[in-house]
């Protein structure tokens, strides 16, 4: 997830909030040194997704927010496309974009079902 996003084509500067969401062990605070724009990680103490991106908006300085999940990989151009589509469609309050899975195995569940 990391590398999608340093490796962001066209994309304007952006800050990057990575939300520690109480994991074990804790992400080490050296984590984004390599990340070249500004970066920092914060920490929620209360589990769950709700929590880490309400504590991701209370950190952010910017008034457009993309959220990506731990295990999201985005496509080169996601974050231009959407400072696009944020430009193109002021009026939009929020939008997403394709999903697309790719599975290192089949997951168990797959598997069970067929």
């Amino acid at each position: 997830m990391l590398e999608a996003l340093a490796s962001q084509s066209d994309a304007p500067p952006f800050e990057l909030i990575v939300v520690d969401n109480n994991s074990s062990p804790p992400l080490p605070d050296d984590l984004l040194d390599r990340f070249g724009g500004p970066a920092r990680i914060i920490r929620e103490k209360r589990q769950g997704l709700s929590f880490a991106r309400a504590c991701g908006v209370r950190a952010a300085s910017t008034p457009l927010l993309c959220f990506v999940d731990d295990d999201n990989i985005l496509a080169p151009d996601y974050l231009s496309q959407a400072v696009k589509i944020a430009r193109d469609h002021p009026s939009l309050g929020v939008f997403g974009g394709q999903a697309r899975g790719v599975f290192g195995r089949p997951p168990d569940w797959l598997i069970r079902r067929h």
